[in-house]
């Protein structure tokens, strides 16, 4: 019987922590019985809570004003 360590619970948590609208998975991969624990989060971005600050975030910030390589790639 597998059982979750509690780091990984504690993880799984964490990532959680201040996701108003997304996903967080736990996928468990093994190999010749042996457990590897892979956790994603995929944050939501919804039309109507773009203004909203995601968790304890203040304002939304535009990456693209600091960092040249962004804007280059931005333009067409």
């Amino acid at each position: 019987m597998l059982k979750l360590p509690e780091k990984i619970i504690a993880d799984i948590e964490n990532e959680a922590d201040g996701l108003n609208h997304g996903i967080v998975t736990l996928s468990i991969h093994l190999r010749d019985g042996h457990p590897r624990y892979v956790i994603s989060r995929e944050r939501s971005i919804m039309p109507d809570t773009l203004t909203q600050p995601e968790g304890n975030q203040g304002n939304i910030k535009n990456y693209s004003e600091n960092h040249s390589s962004m804007r280059k790639g931005m333009k067409k």
